[in-house]
C-alpha cells in the first residue's frame, strides 16, 4: 500500500506540470500555470508570457532563460530570477544532459564555454508529454509551488478471528498547487 500511496502523490505532484498548459486547470489569475497572457497584477492587465512552443535545444533554453529573467513583479519592478533547474520528461533526458552536462558548448568542436553547464537537470518519469520541458527558479519554486500534507499516510490492519481474514486500510490527505507563475517558464512544442 505504501508504494501505491507514493505513486499517487507523485502523479498528483506531476499533474501541476502535466496540466501546465491546459485551460482546464487554472490558477489564482484564472490562467493556466504556463500561459501567454498572465496579467501583470490585479490593476495592470499587461500580459506576461511564460509559455513557449520551442523544442529543447541550447539556443531555445537560452531564449527561455532570458524571457524568464524579464518577468517583473506585480508592480512591474524587476525581480531577481535565477533559472537553475531544467525539468524534462524521460524522452528528453539525453538532450537535456547533453545541453547542461558539458563544460564546453555542446555539438561544437570549438572550446567555447557552455553557459548552461552546471544547470540542474531533473528527469521526472511522471511527466506525460514527451516534448514539454520547463525551466525553474528552484528558490522561487519553494515559495510558490505548494504542497500541504494534511494527514500523513496512516495504515492499519484488522484480523477477523472467525473468518481468518485480515483487512488493511490506508488513509492520507494533502493539497497542492501554485500561488504565482513567475518561478517557471514552460515550453510545449507541437
Amino acid at each position: 500500500m505504501g508504494t501505491v500511496f507514493a505513486r499517487k502523490q507523485e502523479k498528483d505532484a506531476a499533474s501541476v506540470f502535466n496540466n501546465a498548459f491546459s485551460s482546464s486547470y487554472l490558477g489564482y489569475d484564472s490562467k493556466a500555470l504556463c500561459a501567454n497572457d498572465h496579467p501583470q497584477s490585479k490593476t495592470d492587465s499587461s500580459a506576461v508570457d511564460n509559455n513557449l512552443a520551442l523544442a529543447l535545444t541550447s539556443d531555445n533554453l537560452e531564449t527561455a532563460i532570458l524571457a524568464m529573467q524579464g518577468f517583473g513583479d506585480d508592480k512591474g519592478e524587476e525581480i531577481s530570477i535565477m533559472p537553475d533547474t531544467l525539468l524534462v520528461p524521460r524522452a528528453l533526458r539525453k538532450t537535456a544532459l547533453e545541453i547542461a552536462g558539458s563544460p564546453q558548448k555542446p555539438g561544437s568542436m570549438d572550446n567555447d564555454i557552455n553557459v548552461h553547464s552546471g544547470m540542474r537537470v531533473v528527469v521526472w518519469d511522471y511527466l506525460t508529454d514527451t516534448n514539454a520541458w520547463f525551466v525553474i527558479d528552484s528558490v522561487m519554486a519553494k515559495r510558490y509551488l505548494k504542497w500541504y500534507d494534511r494527514i500523513s499516510p496512516e495504515f492499519a490492519a484488522e484480523d477477523s478471528f472467525d473468518t481468518l481474514i485480515r483487512k488493511f486500510r490506508g488513509y492520507m490527505r494533502y493539497s497542492y498547487g501554485w500561488s504565482d507563475f513567475r518561478w517557471v517558464i514552460g515550453s510545449n512544442p507541437s
